[in-house]
């Protein structure tokens, strides 16, 4: 290369360093003349996630970030701003939302697999036993397409329904009442996909993330077995044949009434079904999810609303009417989830079989053909009886509790030969069935 060439390559070099350095520049200074429209638009073609744009002020995000071209700022967990009331007056949860910051090539890799994990699915066919999940292995994001069979249903047919309309998975997508074979499906996949994150000139891209595809077969589980009254999360409950674990107390809209959430199947995915607790009815099942649609269900309390006489806001201790004196302050939120996945953070699991299980690896986050997030998986033992289970973390370390999702059962994540749990997402559960932790 000659001396003019080396002059003009470094003088293009120091130009890219300028502009790139003036693009950051640019962004603040647009951001903070902008109009609230333009505002979110810009936020958005950064790449902020739905959940932290609806009612973010910029007064909210000049507190929580202070560089928008470098990091990103994310919803975290919805907690109680009345929870005393909510406990002593049996009021309905009132909730704000909670926000962290995080760097936005992390949150490139987060939410751009996650992206990822959605356009593959899109190219599917549309079947609910067909689902596509990012995995964390060994600290590197793979893309897996996961064959479900669900033991002890009929895995093979099922009549397609109208979907939510907001889901993104759900548009322009074959369908198919008869279940492909695992061939069919592994021929339809790339060996690799990139995500974006973003629009326009404010757009990232993921490093190439492989696809591969797995059969699994997950088992449903149907003992923390003492009696509780007031009733917490993590203990037994069930149908008076099935028994499962109650995931936490929560609020039915709807329904005007405290109770709680738990697994479907335990009580058949049946509406008006009774549920009990070492033989002492508890309640009804209310909203339910229907096979092969998620699993999830809500009790309605027998006496609604009094929050305080059975709803007990806290998770099960191994022992006779006693809890852990902790405060079930809110659900997880789904750019958490998300972001735990990235960076190989953990949760609890209770079952009232299989126990307490501390520091769970998130393993992974899937997408079914219903909804985007919607089912978590983490490194952590599930056996009958644990159904219904909480997922949960202490945000602050002050034994505030937020729950993350809903045990469904177990099967063999990451081909190790041990069992491992999943569930639902709570984000997903309380928006389906009209309840909030």
């Amino acid at each position: 290369m000659s001396r003019d060439e080396r002059s003009r390559d470094e003088l293009a070099k120091r130009g890219k360093a300028r502009s790139d350095t003036g693009n950051h520049r640019d962004t603040d200074r647009k951001l903070s003349i902008r109009g609230r429209r333009g505002f979110l638009r810009l936020l958005s073609a950064i790449g902020f996630s739905t959940a932290t744009l609806a009612g973010l002020t910029q007064e909210t995000l000049a507190e929580e970030n202070g560089d928008v071209s470098s990091q990103v700022t994310a919803v975290e967990a919805y907690r109680h701003t009345n929870h005393e009331e909510m406990l002593s007056e049996g009021a309905p949860p009132e909730r704000e939302k909670t926000y962290f910051t995080i760097p936005r090539d992390q949150w490139v890799r987060a939410k751009g697999a996650s992206n990822a994990s959605t356009n593959v699915l899109e190219q599917l066919p549309d079947n609910p036993y067909i689902r596509t999940a990012v995995v964390n292995n060994g600290g590197e994001l793979e893309i897996v397409a996961r064959y479900l069979t669900v033991a002890g249903q009929n895995n093979e047919r099922y009549s397609p329904r109208d979907l939510p309309a907001k889901t993104r998975a759900n548009v322009n997508r074959p369908t198919a009442e008869q279940r492909p074979t695992p061939d069919e499906v592994r021929a339809q996949l790339p060996s690799a996909v990139t995500g974006t994150v973003g629009s326009g000139r404010e757009q990232r891209e993921t490093d190439a993330l492989p696809v591969r595809l797995e059969e699994r077969t997950i088992t449903n589980d149907y003992e923390y077995t003492h009696n509780y009254d007031p009733l917490p999360g993590g203990c037994h409950t069930g149908d008076g044949t099935n028994i499962g674990t109650v995931t936490t107390p929560a609020y039915y809209d709807y329904g005007e009434t405290y109770g709680w959430i738990h697994c479907g199947h335990a009580f058949g995915f049946s509406s008006g079904t009774a549920a009990y607790q070492n033989g002492d009815n508890i309640g009804t099942v209310g909203p339910t999810t229907s096979q092969g649609h998620g699993d999830a269900c809500f009790i309605e309390e027998e006496l609604p609303g009094s929050a305080g006489s059975n709803a007990d806001y806290d998770i099960a201790e191994d022992s006779h009417n006693s809890s852990m004196g902790w405060r079930v302050s809110g659900s997880v939120a789904e750019d958490r989830l998300l972001d735990m996945l990235a960076r190989g953070d953990t949760l609890d699991f209770q079952g009232c079989n299989s126990g307490r299980q501390i520091y769970s690896d998130v393993q992974a986050v899937a997408d079914a053909s219903f909804a985007e997030n919607c089912f978590v998986t983490i490194d952590a033992p599930s056996r009958g009886g644990d159904s219904g289970g909480p997922y949960y973390y202490d945000a602050s370390g002050d034994d505030d509790i937020y729950i993350a999702a809903v045990n469904q059962g177990h099967y063999d994540e990451d081909g190790d030969g041990d069992q491992d749990a999943g569930g639902w997402a709570l984000h997903w559960v309380e928006n389906y069935l009209g309840v909030r932790v």
